[in-house]
């Protein structure tokens, strides 16, 4: 079969986003309506696909739509579902769903969430529905728009958000900001909203910068083995274990000292499981 109509095919696509012309699916979404296409989200997303195909159930919610969230998946199947509700941000949903269709990364709907922020949520969106080409723009975003020379404030909570929003094997995104905090540490450390963030909400943020100082030793950050160059499975171990001894021998009683920063709350707090994970 000819495909040389395929770029024109794939940029008419564009025009059935948030267009209900020949939609067969309704996606809720924090009292905002998607009209959606099944073919165009089962080719994109496994997730979706497996959601369409009745791979998950959903419980009952009090309307005639269902809900689908990875936390409440339990007893009727979406496979010929008209309405679903989704579990996320409005804004956050519209631009997954825009670059499904278009294959743009727009954060014209972030409102007034700083764009670095705004760019881990996409990320974590991306994850949750497993559609790489997502990631990756939305790590390319946060590369380009987070900068601590250019405003610290959003770089570190930043941060805050790649802690709380990121699942503890996933370093893509320490591997944007961990440079830039390298690179521009001689400011950070003027900071003091920075200090307290790297020695007592994020410590081992400090860790895992001390630790990539040496070349020959691995960087363990949340669980995180963070590659560089002649690490060896012993070493990562060894880092591991030493890890884990200081755990264990934490008090319970201990406390956050008085005045210590909480980490940020984004729409996608937790370790980024995908739908449907165990």
């Amino acid at each position: 079969m000819s495909t040389s109509n395929a770029p024109g095919f794939v940029s008419g696509l564009k025009a059935f986003f948030d267009n209900p012309l020949y939609s067969d699916l309704t996606l809720m979404c924090g009292g905002e309506e998607f009209k959606v296409h099944r073919m165009l989200l089962h080719e994109q997303s496994p997730v979706f696909r497996k959601m369409l195909n009745g791979g998950f159930v959903v419980s009952h919610a009090p309307s005639a739509a269902r809900t689908c969230d990875s936390a409440d998946i339990k007893q009727e199947s979406v496979t010929n579902q008209k309405v679903i509700n989704v579990l996320d941000d409005p804004s956050v949903f519209r631009t997954f769903l825009k670059y499904l269709y278009t294959g743009q990364y727009d954060d014209t709907a972030r409102g007034e969430m700083a764009p670095p922020e705004f760019a881990i949520s996409i990320y974590a969106i991306a994850d949750k529905y497993d559609f790489e080409p997502l990631r990756k723009a939305a790590a390319r975003k946060l590369d380009e728009t987070c900068d601590p020379k250019n405003n610290s404030n959003d770089f570190i909570a930043a941060i805050y958000a790649i802690e709380a929003n990121t699942a503890p094997h996933d370093i893509s995104l320490w591997n944007v900001v961990i440079p830039k905090i390298k690179a521009n540490i001689s400011a950070l450390l003027q900071s003091p909203d920075f200090m307290q963030m790297a020695t007592l909400d994020i410590p081992d943020l400090a860790a895992a910068l001390f630790q990539s100082l040496d070349q020959s030793s691995a960087v363990v950050f949340r669980s995180r083995a963070i590659a560089l160059p002649k690490i060896s499975d012993n070493n990562v171990s060894k880092v591991k274990e030493e890890s884990n001894v200081e755990d264990e021998e934490m008090s319970d009683m201990e406390q956050p000292a008085p005045g210590r920063r909480q980490p940020r709350n984004g729409p996608y707090r937790g370790h980024g499981r995908r739908l449907g994970d165990a």
